[in-house]
């Protein structure tokens, strides 16, 4: 669910319905695979079958084997420039506004934003480029092909610890739905997760 809150029994309800979130879902969450024994949804790439033999056995002592197919179900990238404007929702209403958007067919259309941004987006022409990160990705280095600043969604968890910078200048990192984050910016853009001061306050007092 990655943080977002969601009623099993509000989905139960949906029946059918559910199942037409799920591209957009998936394409907000950034999942570009699907690995399952369920029949794939529309325009779902098959790459690879098996068959899957676990160790808990059926009623008859035999162990039951589980086919699965694994499918890519969309092109979605870790970073994209986003082609109409963040909608707002004050923090306060965070949380009912994600799940609302999440269990809509919203969610692979439209970012959500906790505080107010600029009024402006991508012409959609715009592609971003990873040219360096480190094995662990606590450093991203990506261009945005931009004349101009644009918002930048990156499908990262949201935490104090980041930073974005923009030519030594650091850029401001605002909360995306459902919790990642988005900045405002263009040309080459490096993503740190850094060490903050109650951190270094607290490796100075444990050593």
């Amino acid at each position: 669910n990655w943080g977002v809150i969601t009623d099993d029994r509000r989905i139960d309800s949906m029946g059918d319905g559910a199942k037409a979130l799920i591209p957009g879902q998936l394409e907000a969450l950034g999942i570009k695979y699907v690995l399952t024994s369920s029949p794939p949804l529309a325009g779902w790439r098959l790459i690879a079958q098996g068959v899957f033999t676990p160790y808990v056995k059926d009623d008859s002592g035999q162990p039951r084997p589980y086919p699965y197919s694994l499918y890519a179900a969309n092109e979605t990238g870790i970073i994209s420039v986003l082609g109409s404007a963040p909608r707002y929702v004050p923090k306060a209403d965070w949380e009912n506004e994600v799940t609302e958007w999440f269990l809509s067919q919203n969610a692979g259309s439209e970012v959500l934003v906790d505080e107010p941004v600029p009024d402006f987006a991508g012409s959609g022409n715009e592609a971003v480029k990873i040219f360096r990160q480190s094995p662990t990705m606590e450093r991203v280095g990506f261009f945005v092909d931009s004349e101009r600043p644009v918002p930048v969604l990156i499908k990262i968890s949201d935490f104090p610890n980041w930073r974005a910078y923009q030519g030594g200048k650091r850029l401001h990192i605002f909360r995306a739905s459902p919790y990642f984050m988005l900045v405002y910016g263009y040309g080459e853009i490096e993503l740190r997760y850094e060490q903050t001061p109650p951190d270094l306050a607290g490796y100075a007092m444990t050593f």
